[in-house]
């Protein structure tokens, strides 16, 4: 459904529907008769397995205030509380940081498409700097089942995400990776999309410092801009 009206996000709406404005109009009605279906199939399915789980059993039990600690208790008050951080500050980094992972709909409108040239999702390296490794949509809406959401491993450019997924995998917690053969990647690029176009860093340490930069901005930059203060007596 991704760019149609059941899309709820869809992103031909515009960035700013995409982004956040769905937020604050009523759902498109073909994205509620999709949203209806999906919930007429899913209450005809067992979970007891799950809510069988202590943890997920929780979770379901406690959300609200679950999102009330984890949306605004950590990363708002407690700065506040342990390094003395205003509260703007506080809530402005949070907000700023919300909108970062919201930054996933520029991947729908902006970027190179080297695996289906004909779907708006894209390659966007900026997002992928942001989310800690989510702007390969062009390649993840190709392959939604491949595990990693991008043709490289953590180890050829920045993929938080996947290494994060793989360092689990390696003591268990996670399992049934699935990813396509390289074969298939090639062929699917060949027939849809642009066999000429790699979106691959060359130095994936250069990829990794600029990833790590962006993520880290509202720590360096504030030290940066008061050494610089210092530095001239200001």
């Amino acid at each position: 459904y991704s760019e149609t009206d059941a899309d709820p996000h869809n992103a031909n709406r515009g960035f700013f529907y995409a982004h956040m404005g769905w937020l604050f109009v009523e759902p498109h009605p073909e994205a509620c008769m999709t949203c209806k279906l999906h919930n007429q199939y899913t209450k005809n399915v067992d979970l007891s397995d799950l809510l069988e789980d202590p943890i997920v059993y929780y979770q379901k039990k406690f959300y609200l205030p679950l999102v009330i600690i984890i949306w605004f208790v950590i990363p708002v008050l407690l700065p506040c509380y342990w390094w003395h951080e205003t509260f703007s500050n506080s809530l402005a980094i949070s907000i700023t940081r919300y909108h970062a992972s919201l930054c996933i709909h520029v991947a729908h409108l902006w970027g190179i498409r080297p695996y289906d040239k004909n779907i708006n999702p894209a390659e966007s390296q900026s997002v992928t700097w942001l989310t800690i490794g989510e702007g390969y949509h062009n390649y993840h809406h190709v392959f939604p089942y491949d595990y990693s959401t991008g043709e490289y491993g953590w180890e050829d450019n920045f993929n938080i995400t996947t290494l994060l997924i793989d360092y689990c995998a390696r003591y268990g917690l996670a399992y049934d990776l699935k990813k396509p053969t390289p074969l298939t990647i090639e062929q699917t690029r060949t027939n849809r999309g642009l066999p000429d176009v790699v979106n691959k860093p060359n130095i994936p340490a250069v990829d990794y410092l600029t990833g790590i930069g962006v993520q880290t901005w509202l720590i360096w930059v504030p030290i940066t801009c008061r050494f610089i203060r210092v530095l001239i007596g200001f």
